[in-house]
């Protein structure tokens, strides 16, 4: 383990939380995605349709494989990350397993959470933007912490709701 990131996980508060990506969680958010997908394709293999009904299946095929490559491509790409973080304590951390890095919440300008719609409303995937006052960026997706816990952590002035799609942001 990096001394780095040991050093920090040594000062942690009895109060600090630590979230990482775990591999459930992608399979349960994208739950009715392989429903769907996995129904497709077993109509695809036993349905005895025209070339018409096969093609319309296929394309679902493609349209729910496709949103389940994404939904892995996602996953291999953060699931390293860590944040710990306290709804009490004025820092926390974020980072990989190699490097994790000290921030604190007053040097925050705002916390954007991206979702489909730009509404809050129940949606799978959540992407957030932490945007700090010297105009640095963190980025990191509902894979690794959930929104009820951001919106917990942070004061709620900073918290804002995005109309970009989550999918782009990461």
């Amino acid at each position: 383990m990096n001394s780095n990131l040991k050093n920090n996980l040594d000062n942690l508060t009895p109060h600090d939380h630590k979230y990482t990506v775990r591999f459930w969680k992608p399979i349960s958010s994208g739950f009715p995605i392989i429903i769907g997908f996995g129904f497709s394709a077993w109509l695809l293999v036993k349905d005895n349709g025209t070339i018409v009904e096969k093609g319309f299946i296929l394309a679902f095929v493609l349209y729910f494989g496709g949103l389940l490559v994404y939904i892995l491509n996602r996953y291999l790409a953060c699931y390293n990350q860590i944040i710990e973080i306290s709804w009490a304590d004025d820092t926390f951390y974020f980072g990989d397993n190699i490097q994790i890095n000290m921030y604190k919440k007053a040097d925050v300008q705002q916390v954007l959470i991206c979702q489909p719609g730009g509404v809050k409303k129940v949606h799978f995937f959540y992407a957030y933007v932490i945007t700090f006052k010297d105009g640095s960026t963190i980025k990191f997706s509902n894979m690794l912490i959930s929104e009820a816990e951001i919106i917990n952590s942070f004061p709620d002035d900073l918290i804002r709701y995005g109309s970009k799609s989550p999918f782009w942001m990461l």
